[in-house]
């Protein structure tokens, strides 16, 4: 996950979650050791499960199943504070935002980074677009 401004780590081992199938269900994946958050840079955050080991730990995912990684607030903090709770759905059948249609045909009005500042243009990790119609979608890139 990108940041727009430099972060550190304040949590190095976070109370990741994974949820499969609804938001807060009872079953979740975890990995085998625990989970890590480490920094690439000064703006890249990586969180990951550990094997045993202290490898990567893998998961196979069901492809008819949506799944919520939860990573809790606090883990990054920056000159204006740190993060809020970020919830990321990875689901196998979204449609991929470039070729969404509408009726009204919605254009986008703004773009907004994970910590709501305006950007000119998609960064990669997660936006929060606002569109003509009045809806607002957060986008993985």
């Amino acid at each position: 996950m990108t940041f727009n401004q430099p972060v550190t780590v304040a949590q190095s081992t976070p109370d990741v979650k994974i949820y499969v199938g609804e938001m807060g269900s009872s079953e979740t994946l975890s990995p085998l050791d625990s989970w890590y958050a480490t920094m690439n840079g000064e703006t890249t955050l990586h969180v990951w499960g550990s094997d045993y080991d202290g490898y990567v730990d893998y998961f196979t995912s069901d492809a008819s199943k949506t799944y919520y990684v939860v990573i809790p607030a606090g883990v990054v903090t920056c000159e204006g504070g740190s993060n809020d709770e970020i919830v990321i759905v990875l689901n196998p059948d979204a449609t991929p935002i470039e070729t969404l249609s509408s009726d009204d045909n919605a254009t986008i009005e703004a773009i907004y980074n994970i910590n709501g500042q305006q950007v000119r243009e998609m960064q990669q990790g997660i936006n929060i677009v606002r569109y003509s119609n009045g809806t607002v979608k957060k986008v993985m890139k």
